[in-house]
C-alpha cells in the first residue's frame, strides 16, 4: 500500500492572500485536501477593530489564537475572548 510522501511546509515561506469572503482577512493556507488532509489549517490575519459574521462553527472546527487577542460571539455561549493559548 503506498503512502503519501511526507509533507514539510514552512509557515514563512506561504504567502498571505485576501479571504475569499471576508474583505479585510488575509490568510494562508498551511494543509488542506489539496494535500491528501482530512483537515484544513490556515492562519488569518484581520485589522484591528475588524468585524466579521461568520455562521456558528460546526462541531470539528476549532479556533486557536497565535497572538494578539480578539472577540468571538458564539451562539448559546456569547462572547468568547480568544488570546494567546485559548482554543474554541
Amino acid at each position: 500500500m503506498a503512502s503519501e510522501p511526507l509533507l514539510v511546509r514552512k509557515e514563512n515561506e506561504i504567502e498571505f492572500k485576501g479571504h475569499p469572503v471576508f474583505e479585510g482577512v488575509k490568510m494562508r493556507l498551511l494543509l488542506s485536501k489539496d494535500d491528501h488532509s482530512e483537515i484544513t489549517v490556515m492562519q488569518a490575519r484581520t485589522k484591528n477593530g475588524l468585524a466579521i459574521s461568520v455562521p456558528t462553527p460546526e462541531a470539528d472546527d476549532g479556533i486557536y489564537s497565535l497572538a494578539d487577542k480578539a472577540k468571538l460571539w458564539m451562539e448559546g455561549i456569547g462572547d468568547v475572548e480568544l488570546k494567546l493559548g485559548v482554543m474554541v
